[in-house]
């Protein structure tokens, strides 16, 4: 057997699932989708959990969302650093082909909100 230890980090990517020019929800596939064709473009591929969640935020307000996470995972050599360049690079391109209004990236020290203008009220 053969055991690898790493320090533990991950970035976490919060998007919604509405696509603010049509006001359609898009799918999981939709999403796939675009992760693998980002990930294809990069110079390393970064494995991503997605994982379905809810944004409540009171009674008059509940949207189906993703969670999406990369880790520091002991079977390839990557840096922290790359890690969250990563995840706001895949944040910028979902942010635009996904048609999103925000998206957050946090990291064990920060939450960052990339914010589209073009959807501002």
């Amino acid at each position: 057997m053969k055991i690898k230890i790493k320090d533990t980090y991950e970035v976490s990517l919060y998007i919604g699932s509405v696509n603010e020019e049509t006001k359609e929800v898009f799918s999981r596939d939709d999403l796939i989708k675009e992760i693998a064709l980002f990930q294809e473009s990069q110079p390393q591929t970064i494995p991503v959990r997605v994982t379905e969640t809810l944004f409540i935020s009171e009674t008059d307000y509940a949207e189906v969302g993703w969670e999406l996470a990369v880790i520091s995972y002991p079977r390839i050599e990557t840096k922290q650093t790359y890690l969250v360049l990563f995840m706001k690079k895949l944040a910028l391109r979902l942010l635009d082909n996904l048609k999103q209004k925000r998206i957050c990236v946090v990291t064990p020290s920060d939450t960052v909100m990339y914010e589209n203008h073009r959807f501002e009220q």
